[in-house]
């Protein structure tokens, strides 16, 4: 199973302020597995981006000004470090 993670354009401007939420979000199928500030991908992985076809999932949280157009894919273990 692919997992991505994409990076969340709206906690970062959130972020300004205040730190408070983590901004790399990786899931598979959907589903949020974790949210984090550093990760690490444990195998080879690639960057898609795609400005004309948004990620279908991953755009479903956002507006579409803020579609999914750039994230990493990977098969790999997917960790968050300090």
């Amino acid at each position: 199973m692919i997992t991505t993670i994409h990076v969340d354009r709206d906690r970062i401007v959130s972020n300004r302020d205040k730190y408070n939420k983590p901004v790399f979000i990786v899931e598979k199928d959907g589903v949020i597995l974790l949210e984090a500030d550093k990760i690490e991908i444990l195998g080879p992985s690639k960057l898609v981006y795609q400005p004309d076809n948004p990620h279908p999932v991953l755009s479903e949280r956002y507006d579409n000004n803020r579609s999914v157009r750039a994230w990493i894919e990977t098969e790999s273990e997917v960790i968050k470090t300090k």
